[in-house]
């Protein structure tokens, strides 16, 4: 019952996915691609660190309406953001109020990143991503396929498109990619 509704999961994420991307592997980005500057996500601890100004610093976690609040700036939509986009945009905002602001904006706890394995899988479920993960890797944390796993077609399903991938090109280093946050992986 519980692999039945992990391919109904896994088939209505495909069907609402844009774009419609196929390769094995040819077509997915490849490993190490992901060097892009870390976004903010709900659920992440941020320090907004105002410099010789312990009033107007503060260590809180990020809304599920992807805000915080901070003195004398108000609400500030931060999900989705750069802590150097948020930190130039408190600067800013303070810059009136305050006499040559400094800010520094730190992630203290990384909570929002994870990733979806479903399907033929040995242990389907949500998975945090803690540092940069290949697919390979990922499938392992999920157990590995299954022993009736049609292992050639892997999809991972993201907001960009959908990849298929052959596990035995992932395992002989022929293809890989790196999961990235809130990917739903399928096996079927």
């Amino acid at each position: 019952m519980a692999r039945a509704l992990a391919w109904v999961a896994a088939t209505v994420m495909a069907a609402g996915a844009t774009g419609c991307a196929h390769g094995r592997g040819v077509n997915a980005p490849a490993a190490g691609t992901s060097a892009q500057a870390y976004r903010i996500g709900c659920g992440d601890v941020l320090e907004v660190d105002v410099w010789r100004d312990g009033d107007l610093t503060r260590t809180q976690p990020v809304r599920p309406d992807g805000k915080i609040a901070l003195p004398l700036v108000g609400e500030l939509q931060v999900e989705g953001r750069t802590p150097a986009d948020v930190q130039a945009e408190v600067e800013q905002r303070l810059a009136g109020l305050v006499q040559s602001p400094r800010v520094a904006v730190i992630v203290r706890e990384v909570n929002a990143a994870h990733f979806y394995a479903v399907g033929e899988l040995e242990k389907p479920g949500v998975y945090p991503i803690r540092s940069s993960t290949t697919l390979l890797q990922a499938l392992a944390m999920a157990g590995g396929p299954g022993a009736f796993a049609a292992k050639s077609e892997v999809v991972v399903v993201r907001a960009d498109g959908r990849y298929t991938v052959d596990y035995d090109d992932l395992v002989s280093g022929k293809a890989g990619m790196v999961v990235e946050a809130g990917d739903t992986i399928y096996v079927p």
